[in-house]
Protein backbone atom coordinates (compact mmCIF):
# COMPACT_ATOMS: atom_id res chain seq x y z
CA UNK A 1 0.00 0.00 0.00
CA UNK A 2 1.10 3.84 -0.44
CA UNK A 3 0.79 5.92 1.72
CA UNK A 4 0.57 8.25 -0.73
CA UNK A 5 -2.72 7.79 -1.33
CA UNK A 6 -3.72 8.66 2.40
CA UNK A 7 -1.71 12.16 2.48
CA UNK A 8 -4.03 14.88 2.91
CA UNK A 9 -5.69 15.88 -0.65
CA UNK A 10 -4.95 19.24 -2.56
CA UNK A 11 -8.16 18.97 -4.23
CA UNK A 12 -10.01 21.99 -4.67
CA UNK A 13 -13.57 20.47 -3.62
CA UNK A 14 -14.77 18.04 -1.35
CA UNK A 15 -14.53 14.25 -2.02
CA UNK A 16 -18.07 12.65 -1.52
CA UNK A 17 -18.59 10.02 0.98
CA UNK A 18 -18.46 7.32 -1.52
CA UNK A 19 -15.31 8.43 -2.81
CA UNK A 20 -13.77 8.34 1.35
CA UNK A 21 -15.57 4.83 1.61
CA UNK A 22 -13.96 3.34 -1.56
CA UNK A 23 -10.45 4.59 -0.44
CA UNK A 24 -10.68 2.69 3.04
CA UNK A 25 -12.22 -0.57 1.51
CA UNK A 26 -9.32 -0.29 -0.73
CA UNK A 27 -7.00 0.13 2.16
CA UNK A 28 -8.23 -2.20 4.57
CA UNK A 29 -7.68 -4.71 1.26
CA UNK A 30 -3.93 -3.54 0.87
CA UNK A 31 -3.46 -3.82 4.64
CA UNK A 32 -4.80 -7.59 4.27
CA UNK A 33 -2.73 -8.12 1.36
CA UNK A 34 0.47 -6.60 3.19
CA UNK A 35 -0.13 -9.17 6.13
CA UNK A 36 -0.67 -12.00 3.85
CA UNK A 37 2.46 -11.49 1.75
CA UNK A 38 5.04 -14.14 2.01
CA UNK A 39 8.44 -12.51 2.33
CA UNK A 40 10.86 -12.74 4.63
CA UNK A 41 10.59 -9.75 7.01
CA UNK A 42 10.99 -9.01 10.43
CA UNK A 43 8.15 -8.64 13.54
CA UNK A 44 9.73 -5.22 14.03
CA UNK A 45 9.15 -4.20 9.75
CA UNK A 46 5.39 -5.57 9.63
CA UNK A 47 4.61 -3.86 13.12
CA UNK A 48 6.52 -0.87 11.70
CA UNK A 49 4.22 -0.90 8.52
CA UNK A 50 1.18 -1.47 10.32
CA UNK A 51 1.37 1.16 12.61
CA UNK A 52 2.18 3.22 9.05
CA UNK A 53 -1.25 1.61 7.39
CA UNK A 54 -3.19 2.03 10.55
CA UNK A 55 -2.56 5.45 10.73
CA UNK A 56 -3.19 6.19 7.22
CA UNK A 57 -6.85 4.09 7.48
CA UNK A 58 -7.53 6.49 10.77
CA UNK A 59 -7.31 9.66 9.08
CA UNK A 60 -9.60 8.30 6.01
CA UNK A 61 -12.33 7.29 8.76
CA UNK A 62 -11.63 10.67 10.38
CA UNK A 63 -12.27 12.38 7.06
CA UNK A 64 -15.16 10.02 6.24
CA UNK A 65 -16.78 11.40 9.87
CA UNK A 66 -16.14 15.20 9.27
CA UNK A 67 -17.43 14.83 5.86
CA UNK A 68 -20.55 12.79 6.96
CA UNK A 69 -21.00 15.60 9.65
CA UNK A 70 -20.82 18.48 7.23
CA UNK A 71 -23.22 17.10 4.74
CA UNK A 72 -25.81 16.37 7.32
CA UNK A 73 -25.45 19.24 9.53
CA UNK A 74 -28.24 22.00 9.70
CA UNK A 75 -27.49 25.59 9.29
CA UNK A 76 -31.09 26.83 9.76
CA UNK A 77 -31.32 27.73 13.30
CA UNK A 78 -28.63 30.86 12.07
CA UNK A 79 -29.76 31.42 8.30
CA UNK A 80 -33.58 31.92 9.92
CA UNK A 81 -32.54 34.35 11.88
CA UNK A 82 -31.30 37.07 9.15
CA UNK A 83 -27.88 37.95 10.57
CA UNK A 84 -25.77 34.88 8.42
CA UNK A 85 -25.47 33.95 4.85
CA UNK A 86 -23.68 30.21 3.77
CA UNK A 87 -20.41 31.08 1.83
CA UNK A 88 -18.88 28.28 0.02
CA UNK A 89 -17.38 25.50 1.48
CA UNK A 90 -13.34 26.00 2.86
CA UNK A 91 -11.35 23.27 3.16
CA UNK A 92 -8.89 22.88 6.15
CA UNK A 93 -6.21 20.37 7.67
CA UNK A 94 -6.45 19.09 11.09
CA UNK A 95 -3.33 17.55 12.76
CA UNK A 96 -4.59 14.28 14.84
CA UNK A 97 -2.16 11.55 16.76
CA UNK A 98 -2.71 9.62 13.48
CA UNK A 99 -2.21 12.27 10.92
CA UNK A 100 -3.52 15.15 9.17
CA UNK A 101 -6.61 14.99 7.52
CA UNK A 102 -8.31 17.96 6.00
CA UNK A 103 -12.03 18.05 5.87
CA UNK A 104 -14.13 20.71 4.35
CA UNK A 105 -16.75 22.94 6.47
CA UNK A 106 -18.79 25.74 5.24
CA UNK A 107 -18.02 29.60 6.41
CA UNK A 108 -21.29 31.70 8.45
CA UNK A 109 -20.71 35.10 6.86
CA UNK A 110 -22.37 37.85 9.65
CA UNK A 111 -24.45 40.57 7.71
CA UNK A 112 -22.40 43.41 9.70
CA UNK A 113 -19.20 41.44 9.22
CA UNK A 114 -17.04 38.87 10.35
CA UNK A 115 -18.39 35.31 10.71
CA UNK A 116 -17.22 31.53 12.04
CA UNK A 117 -17.60 28.03 11.35
CA UNK A 118 -20.73 26.35 12.77
CA UNK A 119 -19.49 23.01 12.39
CA UNK A 120 -16.07 23.28 13.89
CA UNK A 121 -18.09 24.50 16.90
CA UNK A 122 -20.60 22.11 17.54
CA UNK A 123 -17.96 19.32 17.16
CA UNK A 124 -15.92 20.40 19.32
CA UNK A 125 -12.93 21.48 16.79
CA UNK A 126 -10.84 25.33 17.63
CA UNK A 127 -9.42 27.57 15.59
CA UNK A 128 -5.67 26.09 16.14
CA UNK A 129 -5.81 23.30 14.03
CA UNK A 130 -5.48 20.37 16.61
CA UNK A 131 -7.48 17.63 17.34
CA UNK A 132 -8.55 17.83 21.33
CA UNK A 133 -6.86 14.58 21.63
CA UNK A 134 -3.29 15.95 20.34
CA UNK A 135 -3.62 19.23 22.56
CA UNK A 136 -5.20 16.65 25.56
CA UNK A 137 -1.76 14.39 25.06
CA UNK A 138 0.31 17.99 24.69
CA UNK A 139 -1.37 19.34 27.75
CA UNK A 140 -0.39 16.43 30.11
CA UNK A 141 3.38 16.35 28.42
CA UNK A 142 3.73 19.72 29.15
CA UNK A 143 2.59 19.63 32.73
CA UNK A 144 5.16 16.76 33.59
CA UNK A 145 7.90 18.42 31.70
CA UNK A 146 7.71 21.60 33.33
CA UNK A 147 7.98 19.90 36.42
CA UNK A 148 11.24 17.86 35.48
CA UNK A 149 12.92 21.40 34.11
CA UNK A 150 12.33 23.74 37.09
CA UNK A 151 14.94 24.11 39.97
CA UNK A 152 13.46 22.69 43.40
CA UNK A 153 14.05 26.00 45.69
CA UNK A 154 15.02 24.89 49.16
CA UNK A 155 14.46 26.82 52.58
CA UNK A 156 17.91 28.76 52.27
CA UNK A 157 16.54 30.54 49.17
CA UNK A 158 14.23 32.54 50.85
Amino acid sequence: MSLENCKPSRQSSPPSIQEIQDQIHSTCDDIIHFCMQSTEVTFYHVEKSLQDHISSLACLFFQLFLMSVHTQFDYASWLEKGTYYKGEPVSRTIKTLYGEVRYWRTYLIRKNGGGFYPLDVSIGLTGDGFSPWVMSVATRLGEHSVFLTLPVASVDDA
